[in-house]
Protein backbone atom coordinates (compact mmCIF):
# COMPACT_ATOMS: atom_id res chain seq x y z
CA UNK A 1 0.00 0.00 0.00
CA UNK A 2 1.03 3.58 -0.49
CA UNK A 3 0.45 6.23 2.15
CA UNK A 4 1.30 9.88 2.50
CA UNK A 5 1.92 12.19 5.43
CA UNK A 6 2.73 15.85 5.95
CA UNK A 7 5.53 16.96 8.29
CA UNK A 8 7.30 20.25 8.91
CA UNK A 9 10.83 18.80 9.06
CA UNK A 10 12.43 15.44 8.31
CA UNK A 11 14.01 15.48 11.76
CA UNK A 12 10.58 14.90 13.32
CA UNK A 13 10.83 11.30 12.11
CA UNK A 14 13.79 9.25 13.31
CA UNK A 15 14.79 6.44 10.97
CA UNK A 16 13.65 3.09 12.40
CA UNK A 17 12.12 4.57 15.57
CA UNK A 18 8.40 4.33 16.45
CA UNK A 19 6.49 7.51 15.62
CA UNK A 20 2.86 8.60 15.86
CA UNK A 21 1.58 9.83 12.51
CA UNK A 22 -1.52 10.90 10.70
CA UNK A 23 -1.29 9.06 7.37
CA UNK A 24 -3.56 8.94 4.34
CA UNK A 25 -4.12 6.04 1.97
CA UNK A 26 -3.17 7.31 -1.50
CA UNK A 27 -5.83 5.24 -3.27
CA UNK A 28 -8.87 5.70 -1.07
CA UNK A 29 -7.82 9.00 0.58
CA UNK A 30 -8.83 7.72 4.01
CA UNK A 31 -6.84 9.09 6.93
CA UNK A 32 -5.62 6.96 9.82
CA UNK A 33 -3.84 7.66 13.09
CA UNK A 34 -1.05 5.14 13.53
CA UNK A 35 2.09 4.27 15.44
CA UNK A 36 4.62 3.11 12.88
CA UNK A 37 8.25 2.41 12.13
CA UNK A 38 9.48 4.56 9.26
CA UNK A 39 12.67 3.94 7.28
CA UNK A 40 14.14 6.16 4.61
CA UNK A 41 15.12 3.00 2.71
CA UNK A 42 11.90 1.99 0.91
CA UNK A 43 13.09 -1.60 0.45
CA UNK A 44 12.58 -2.23 4.21
CA UNK A 45 8.80 -2.74 3.76
CA UNK A 46 6.22 -3.44 1.09
CA UNK A 47 4.25 -0.41 2.30
CA UNK A 48 5.50 2.97 1.13
CA UNK A 49 5.20 6.42 2.67
CA UNK A 50 5.42 9.58 0.60
CA UNK A 51 6.42 12.51 2.80
CA UNK A 52 5.28 16.05 2.02
CA UNK A 53 5.81 19.44 3.64
CA UNK A 54 2.73 21.19 5.09
CA UNK A 55 2.51 23.12 1.80
CA UNK A 56 2.34 19.92 -0.24
CA UNK A 57 5.91 19.89 -1.54
CA UNK A 58 7.37 16.39 -1.83
CA UNK A 59 10.35 16.12 0.57
CA UNK A 60 12.11 13.28 -1.26
CA UNK A 61 11.92 11.97 -4.78
CA UNK A 62 11.60 8.41 -3.44
CA UNK A 63 9.15 7.00 -0.91
CA UNK A 64 10.12 5.84 2.55
CA UNK A 65 9.16 2.46 4.04
CA UNK A 66 6.44 2.31 6.67
CA UNK A 67 5.52 -0.55 8.95
CA UNK A 68 2.34 0.13 10.89
CA UNK A 69 2.62 -1.16 14.45
CA UNK A 70 -0.89 -0.21 15.56
CA UNK A 71 -3.82 1.97 14.69
CA UNK A 72 -4.92 4.52 17.26
CA UNK A 73 -8.50 5.46 17.98
CA UNK A 74 -9.91 8.56 16.36
CA UNK A 75 -10.41 10.26 19.71
CA UNK A 76 -6.63 10.68 19.93
CA UNK A 77 -6.59 12.67 16.69
CA UNK A 78 -6.47 16.02 18.41
CA UNK A 79 -3.31 15.16 20.28
CA UNK A 80 -0.24 17.12 19.22
CA UNK A 81 1.87 13.97 18.89
CA UNK A 82 0.11 13.07 15.61
CA UNK A 83 0.47 16.46 13.98
CA UNK A 84 3.89 17.12 12.54
CA UNK A 85 2.95 20.19 10.49
CA UNK A 86 2.62 22.79 13.25
CA UNK A 87 6.14 22.30 14.58
CA UNK A 88 7.90 25.19 12.83
CA UNK A 89 10.37 26.72 15.24
CA UNK A 90 9.89 23.97 17.85
CA UNK A 91 12.76 21.69 18.77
Amino acid sequence: MEYETFIARETLIQDGEPVDLLIRDREQFQSRLVRALVHRDASRSTDQLWVFTPLGVLMNQAPWAIQIIEETDEESGGEERFHKCDSFGKK
